[in-house]
């Protein structure tokens, strides 16, 4: 606990295999890492009560799409973090008044505050936006979402519910909903990137950004929400901003 994990999600491209590349060893590392990623994930659920691999009501995996289910994942988080307080409490009564213990408290501190970073945004997801990486991003960081697909033409009561409209496609000015706020998946990065909801008349859709100047430049990498968040130097990271 208390590691800083850094979470590179790549830009979907359409891959070109090349032939001079021998996939029987990147095939034997693949394995190495599959069964090794396995372990970790049985000792971090089992330390925190939970049975590995999940059970089928506990997969939080939407039934109507293959994206996460949003009620499932919030009330995954309530009940592990439920589970992970009442554990770090008892396991450190003892040490509650070291130094090294009132550091990592406050990181905690900050972590959790951090946590809730989109608590007040609901995003409506165009289907033309990354959805397999905003929604960990979104729900990572305390927020919800509903997909362009799932919404019904006449619901106005979840479009009552929506607070940011993501899309990566420009939008006559005459369509837009006044009452909305209208971004691109490049906004949602960016906010998790600077721990603070940014300004989104820069982000809108068809808006041509700077990408030249580096303070202006934000990258697809993550920092981790569910330890410390601070936020990671870009050089050496290589990744294609999503606009």
């Amino acid at each position: 606990m208390g590691t800083q994990i850094t979470w590179i999600s790549p830009y979907k491209f359409n891959q070109r295999l090349p032939f001079d590349i021998d996939y029987k060893v990147m095939g034997t590392f693949l394995e190495f890492y599959q069964g090794l990623l396995k372990f970790v994930n049985y000792k971090l659920f089992t330390d925190i009560g939970v049975t590995y691999p999940l059970q089928a009501d506990m997969i939080p995996l939407s039934v109507s799409s293959p994206y996460l289910d949003c009620e499932k994942v919030q009330q995954l988080q309530k009940h592990v973090g439920s589970l992970f307080a009442a554990a770090q409490e008892d396991a450190l009564v003892d040490f509650q008044e070291s130094p090294e213990m009132m550091r990592l408290n406050k990181r905690g501190n900050e972590a959790k505050k951090q946590r809730k970073l989109l608590e007040n945004c609901h995003f409506l997801l165009g289907r033309e936006t990354p959805i397999y990486i905003l929604q960990h991003l979104i729900l990572s960081f305390g927020g919800s979402y509903t997909l362009q697909d799932d919404l019904e033409d006449d619901d106005t009561k979840q479009m009552s519910l929506v607070t940011h409209i993501c899309m990566d496609r420009p939008v006559p000015q005459a369509q837009m909903d006044k009452s909305k706020e209208y971004v691109v998946p490049q906004y949602i990065a960016d906010s998790c990137n600077n721990l603070f909801l940014l300004p989104t008349k820069p982000y809108a859709p068809g808006k041509v950004r700077d990408h030249s100047n580096k303070s202006n430049s934000f990258f697809l990498a993550f920092p981790c929400p569910f330890e410390s968040l601070h936020r990671q130097p870009r050089e050496g990271l290589h990744s294609r901003p999503l606009t």
